[in-house]
């Protein structure tokens, strides 16, 4: 059941009470997913790198690829159930500055995946390959240091902004 308060004035609120806190929760775990899968690549980064055992690194360097797919997933469902709900709430997808700037955010992650991440995860796989099979002495963090920091502070803040709605509406015109 809806109730004035709930919708924009003169806009119609399409999705009801159940599909709402559905669509929220889908909304939810899918982030959460996002967060925990940019959580353990960040794990596995610094682990190649601290660990004094060279099999350690290597396969924590291996198994990175592992990660691209869930993440991209979880990101992909994350703003599909953003846009359900920007579309079927008061919140609207533009209306308000908040929720534009989880849109940007997503967005840019989203892009960052194939683009930035995908070839630095794939280089240091290469990487964790030769230091499984003796041809390479060491692990190094450089290359991962940059989406070790930016993934989790993108997805936080998204977090955050979700949580407190800052700033207001967009103004038309």
């Amino acid at each position: 059941m809806s109730t004035d308060r709930e919708r924009a004035p003169g806009t119609r609120r399409l999705l009801g009470r159940r599909a709402r806190h559905l669509t929220l929760i889908a909304h939810l775990t899918t982030m959460g997913a996002w967060i925990g899968v940019d959580a353990a690549l960040v794990v596995l980064a610094v682990t190649s790198v601290v660990t004094g055992d060279r099999g350690v690194a290597g396969l924590c360097l291996a198994v990175l690829p592992l990660l691209l797919w869930p993440m991209a997933v979880a990101g992909l469902l994350t703003l599909a159930t953003g846009l359900v709900l920007g579309w079927g709430t008061r919140y609207g997808v533009l209306r308000h500055w908040w929720v534009v700037v989880k849109l940007a955010i997503t967005l840019v992650y989203l892009t960052l995946i194939p683009v930035g991440l995908t070839p630095t995860v794939l280089d240091r796989a290469r990487l964790g390959h030769e230091l499984l099979d003796g041809r390479a002495t060491e692990a190094a963090l450089r290359q991962l240091v940059f989406p070790a920091v930016v993934g989790p502070v993108l997805l936080v803040t998204a977090v955050v902004l979700a949580v407190v709605k800052p700033w207001g509406r967009v103004r038309r015109g």
